[in-house]
């Protein structure tokens, strides 16, 4: 539908170089071959990628996110004995996808194996924190949205329709829902001070990862 529509342009594997705020009128986004792209609002959603993104911005941001990054990994294991109840389980789904999904091949991809990367907001002040931000990017007068960090999965509907009533409303109707995403709740650090680590070496004591975790999920 997006490539489809005249409205919107899809830049795939397309680095973000500058995104200039420090005209009143408009943003400007520079992207790939240097091509310009220009709006009165500016949504970024750099997931694990915000502090690379936050060094494009001009005139500049100071600030880094704090970040803890988790690899997520999927993967599909043989059973050592097989099983009726599972293989009629595995069946059913095969003819569903027979019946109901004619572009893709029945048959179980046993090999197939998939990973995600994602990124938890650290605010050293409270490890009870859900790792989401969502908010406007501090000092950008509300014309920059900035949505970053944690696993959204189902909450994308819910959040693209916050982000998009942010950028262009700028309404508080949401608000009460956001509080524990806001920017300035602990979750930025002076440029040279803040921490990006992947949570395999983050210097954090195991029964606070577990707090973490069942404080978001």
């Amino acid at each position: 539908m997006l490539k489809a529509s005249s409205n919107c342009d899809l830049l795939e594997n397309t680095k973000v170089t500058k995104v200039d705020y420090s005209i009143s009128s408009h943003i400007t986004v520079t992207a790939g071959d240097l091509s310009v792209y220009s709006g009165r609002k500016v949504i970024m959603t750099p997931s694990v990628f915000i502090n690379e993104l936050l060094e494009t911005v001009h005139p500049p941001f100071e600030q880094r996110m704090g970040i803890v990054i988790y690899l997520w990994c999927s993967n599909y294991f043989s059973l050592h004995n097989d099983s009726p109840v599972d293989e009629d389980a595995l069946r059913f789904t095969q003819d569903f996808v027979r019946q109901s999904m004619p572009d893709l091949q029945p048959e179980l991809n046993t090999e197939t194996i998939a990973t995600c990367v994602a990124g938890f907001a650290l605010n050293a002040n409270s490890f009870g924190d859900p790792g989401f931000v969502l908010d406007f990017l501090t000092g950008t007068d509300k014309r920059i949205v900035l949505y970053t960090s944690g696993w959204v999965m189902k909450f994308v509907p819910l959040f693209d329709k916050i982000l998009a009533d942010k950028a262009f409303n700028g309404e508080r109707k949401y608000e009460p829902l956001l509080e524990k995403m806001e920017i300035g709740r602990g979750v930025m650090y002076p440029g040279d001070e803040a921490v990006s680590v992947h949570a395999s070496r983050a210097k954090i004591p195991q029964t606070v990862h577990v707090k973490f975790f069942q404080s978001i999920l």
